[in-house]
Order: structure tokens, then sequence, then C-alpha cells
């Protein structure tokens, strides 16, 4: 397509004047400059306002099939599906929500994207959730990808890095469900492919796993020491990945949706778990955290139901805001930190609180049971050898009836299992009061001596505060 073709723009000159409120026409397409905001990510207009970008959006919707513009050095058209972006200079870096974003933003009628020649850069979020596009030509040309450039391009199933590529920004393909592979230029300095897995070059940085590799289990490289930015994101068809001791970082959302896997182990060498690094991990059942990570992330297992159990090693010192949040299928927590680790705010979702045990260290018992949140937990057991109290799948069910609280000097019971043995147990496993055949579902039991017991009754189980 020519300069010549544009001539069809000019017969709608005055319409599409009008709907971008006075961006220049020049020799058949649009001209609009920018400069970068101090973000570096922001474009400021040098010509326009932004409510005149976002009127370049609706030329663009009433163009259809056909449509042109120039930004920076670049000019740039679609027709038939088909981005053609040609020039020279570097691409402007946009951002993925207000009037920065790129006009093409979230475009799905784009099927295929062409790079010329002489553009520098792809731009920060250019691409962003672009999700028809289904192939990309990136030429020799190119120096940097930039973050979260083809983020959600779902229908991308394959890509080739040429060799001038030597920066790709964080979350550049991530949740582009579709890739098979990522190749690189045999001659690429930078990055390497390796069975369609993108690396740096000295394979450190575990960058991106295909989307739709049709792989079950994959075993990260000894080499790797950084799993990136969204490296696993939505790779449903994983039941299994082994991260061994060479990985210390783990970025945000590296696993996020991986609905498949199973069960995962976070190694000794992890210091912290990032936000949203295994959020919507629906699957998991089974969780190993290191006894070297001390800070767990902002929604960092948000949403993972089919965790029933979690032990939290003594390493953990701090947990950001909804870590855990969406977990409803808590039944255990085991802390192992004699003081109860800080919270932002609570990481829990608050519907777990009531049936879900806490175990800890006996002594950090009453740390937990007097420390905000922590002592929001309707159980709270001292971790005990030899005793059947630590069997919480026995003890406790999803619906507990039994209650218990200290009334008139007594301790009052309610929803005791009638026939059934009534026990009762000091902090530390003690048993102080048994009743093999309680003949009522309410009964008061006279203690005299103040402390935290446990009452069981029925395979149920709660804590209760004398005073």
């Amino acid at each position: 397509m020519t300069m010549k073709s544009f001539s069809f723009f000019t017969a709608l000159s005055g319409m599409i004047d009008a709907l971008t409120c006075g961006v220049m026409r020049v020799k058949g397409t649009f001209a609009h400059a920018h400069t970068t905001g101090r973000d570096g990510a922001r474009p400021v207009s040098t010509t326009t306002t932004r409510s005149r970008l976002n009127g370049l959006r609706v030329g663009i919707l009433v163009c259809g099939l056909l449509c042109a513009a120039t930004l920076n050095a670049q000019v740039w058209h679609i027709s038939g599906g088909v981005l053609t972006i040609s020039g020279t200079g570097a691409m402007t870096d946009w951002v993925n929500t207000g009037g920065g974003r790129s006009p093409w933003h979230g475009n799905s009628a784009i099927t295929s994207v062409i790079i010329q020649d002489g553009v520098t850069s792809i731009g920060n979020y250019a691409f962003y959730e672009c999700t028809g596009i289904t192939s990309v030509t990136i030429p020799n040309s190119i120096i940097s990808i930039g973050r979260a450039s083809f983020f959600g391009c779902t229908g991308l199933t394959s890509l080739t890095i040429p060799n001038s590529v030597t920066t790709i920004g964080e979350s550049a393909f991530s949740r582009c469900t579709g890739l098979t592979s990522i190749n690189v230029a045999a001659d690429n300095a930078n990055y390497i492919s390796i069975d369609g897995v993108l690396f740096n070059k000295n394979m450190t940085t575990l960058i991106k796993y295909p989307g739709s590799k049709q792989v079950a289990s994959y075993i990260i490289p000894n080499s790797v020491t950084r799993i990136g930015e969204g490296a696993f994101g939505g790779c449903t068809n994983l039941t299994s990945v082994t991260i061994g001791n060479s990985v210390t970082f783990i970025a945000s959302a590296a696993f996020e949706g991986c609905t498949g896997l199973a069960s995962l182990t976070i190694p000794n060498s992890v210091t912290s778990i990032a936000w949203y690094a295994f959020a919507g991990c629906t699957g998991l059942t089974s969780l190993t955290i290191g006894n070297s990570v001390s800070h767990i992330g902002n929604s960092a297992f948000a949403d993972c139901t089919g965790l029933v159990s979690l032990t939290l090693p003594a390493s953990v010192a701090y947990i950001e805001v909804i870590a855990f949040a969406g977990c409803t299928g808590l039944r255990t927590i085991t802390s192992l930190r004699p003081a109860p680790p800080n919270l932002e705010a609570n990481p829990f979702s608050s519907v777990i609180f009531p049936r879900c045990t806490l175990f800890v260290v006996p002594e950090g018992l009453i740390r937990y049971q007097t420390t905000a949140v922590w002592n929001q937990f309707f159980h709270i057991l001292p971790i005990e050898e030899n005793t059947s109290l630590t069997n919480a799948e026995e003890l406790f069910a999803t619906a507990n009836p039994l209650r218990a609280w200290a009334r008139n000097g007594l301790l009052h019971i309610t929803g005791v299992a009638v026939d059934e043995t009534l026990s009762i147990y000091t902090s530390s496993g003690v048993l102080v009061y048994q009743n093999p055949k309680p003949a009522s579902e309410e009964i008061d039991v006279n203690l005299t001596t103040q402390g935290v017991y446990i009452v069981q009754s029925g395979g149920n189980t709660v804590r209760v505060v004398v005073q």
C-alpha cells in the first residue's frame, strides 16, 4: 500500500478531521507528534490533547478495514486485518489504560502485524490484548521489545526474535496463551531458545515458557536463577514444574493461572514470593514453601481454591494483603514462626476462620491468640507430638456446631454430640475433663483454673479462653 493509495482518506477528510478533533492531515495520513512523558511510558502529545488522541481512535473505527496515521517517525496503516508499521526510529511507549493507549489497543480485528525495516523498537504495551493477532514480522532493525508489548495476544502461536534484539521488557509475551514456541535467531548475542522456551543468552533467566506447549511436566534448567514476570502464566497444560535450588527469585505472576499444577515445591534458595506469583492455580493441592522465604507478596496464592493445607516456615516474617485470598478450601495452616508473621492486612479469606485450624509452635500460642487477624481463627492449637490433636482432617468438620464460652464462672458448651465422648484439654494437651456419654447437647463444666482450653466432641474441636 503506497502513500498515493491513501487518497481514500481525502474524500473522508472532513468527517475524520471532525472526529479527530483537529488532528493534522498530511499527505493523506494523520500526523500526530509525541514526546515521552516523565514516567517513560505515557506519551504526551505536543500537538493535541488526550481527547484528540481518543478522537483518533474513533476515526480508526470509522475507517474500518482501511486506516492510516503517522506516529513519531513511523507511518502505520491497517488494511484487511494487517497492521503495517513503517518508518524509522523508536516506536512510542504506551500504557495500558486511559488516553495513553496505542491507537489499536485491544483491536481484535487485527490478525497480522508487519513491522518494516527501519523501526528500532516495539513500544511498551504496543499490541496489548490484540487477541486476533496470529503472526508478527519483526525486522532486524528492532533493538528492543517493550514491556507487555504483546501482553494478552492469545491468538499468537509463534514468533521469531531477530539477531538485532538486545532487550526484552518484562511481561512482553505474558498471557499469550496460544504460543507453542518462541524462536530466536541463532546469532542473537543476548537471547536463546531451547525447545521453544525463551531464555537470556547465558540461561540465568527464564523469560517465557510458551502457553500452549504440549508438555505436561517441565524441569527448569539448573543454570536458571530468576524466573521472569509472567514466565509460565496461563500454561494450563503443565501439571508439574520442578524448580531447582539454583532459583533465587520468582517474579510477579510467574505461574499465574497454571490451573493444571497439582503440587509445587518452592526451594530453599528462594527468599521472597512476588505478587500474583501463583495466583489462580486452582488445581494446586500440595504446596511446600522453602525455609528461606521471608516475604510473601500481594495475592501471591490468591484463588488457589484446591489448597487444603498450608505450612508457613519459620523464615516467613511478612505477608502482604490478600496473599491467600480466595483459598477457601484451606482446613489447616501451620505456622512455624514463634512470633506471628507481620501482616500488611488480612491475607486470608474471612470465611476460613471458623473452619480452618491454625497450628502454631507451643511457645507462640499466646502471641497468635492475641495478635490481630491471627486471633480471628476459631481454632488455634499448639503443634504437639504423639497426640491426635494434630490430626486436623479428622478433628474438624467443615460445619462445626460445637461452641464454648465462659459464663457465670462455668464453661458453657453447646453443640455437644449426644452419647459421644466429650473431652476438654489444656492448651498443652493435658486432659482435664471427660464425659464418655453426655445426655444433652448443652453442658456446663466447672473449670477453676484460667487458661486456654481445647474442647472436643463428636469429631469437632473448639478453642476457648477461660479468664
